[in-house]
């Protein structure tokens, strides 16, 4: 398998001094990557700086050897997206946000939201309000409308969030099923929540990626898994 996306000399710098920096990074198709690190480490903002959704000052992301150009429709439609900010979700149907979806996206053979539902066993109305629902319903919903368009690349930011042990272990089902024809990136902060899933590892603190493991090295490596590998990493200056 080949490389799919080569990051290298990525840099963003923000008014306030934060500094997100990738200097080299290669993911491959039909993997999982954990986005891990302490709080305030820059995992969301890293996601979001490589869908585009914050303009790089400087930096080249190769997606199959072709230079990309982050932020223009070619490119978006190459992306799928969930983050934890739902408020412009709120006063909305499920029907509604799946039909402008469908039409943002320009799809016509796609499954029902219906079918949708019952993939990530919701039962509710696709008038039902997406306001109406639980965080963890929230979750599952939005984990499906992101495959919507099958996308290469897949960013989630804290999905596990509000989910229940059934909705995890469904969560889990799905993001197999779904890795094996895209690069899928999750940050979380539940280190037991990924490694039992996870192709990789990548470690990010203060803005800076330090290190990617696959997690079969760490398993070997740190006695303590995932969770030993993140407490010394946290330890190298």
């Amino acid at each position: 398998m080949s490389e799919n996306i080569c990051i290298s000399n990525v840099t963003k710098r923000f008014e306030d001094g934060f500094r997100v920096e990738i200097n080299d990074l290669s993911l491959l198709r039909g993997r999982i990557y954990g986005l891990i690190g302490p709080n305030g480490a820059g995992k969301t903002t890293s996601m979001k700086c490589l869908c585009g959704l914050a303009k790089l000052d400087s930096g080249q992301i190769l997606i199959d050897d072709h230079p990309t150009l982050l932020g223009n429709e070619e490119t978006n439609r190459m992306l799928g997206t969930n983050f934890i900010d739902m408020e412009g979700l709120i006063g909305f149907t499920l029907q509604e946000i799946y039909d402008e979806q469908k039409f943002y996206f320009g799809l016509s053979s796609i499954p029902t939201l219906e079918s949708l539902l019952q993939q990530v066993e919701l039962n509710v109305e696709t008038t039902f309000y997406f306001d109406n629902m639980s965080l963890g319903m929230k979750q599952r919903f939005l984990l499906v409308l992101t495959f919507l368009h099958n996308p290469q690349v897949v960013f989630l930011d804290e999905p596990f969030n509000g989910l229940d042990p059934d909705g995890h272990r469904l969560f889990v089902k799905l993001i197999k099923h779904y890795s094996q024809e895209c690069i899928i990136v999750i940050s979380s902060h539940g280190l037991n929540d990924l490694e039992g899933f996870i192709h990789a590892a990548i470690f990010i603190e203060n803005g800076y990626v330090k290190d990617t493991k696959s997690i079969e090295t760490i398993t070997n490596t740190y006695n303590g898994g995932l969770s030993d590998y993140y407490d010394r990493q946290k330890t190298i200056v």
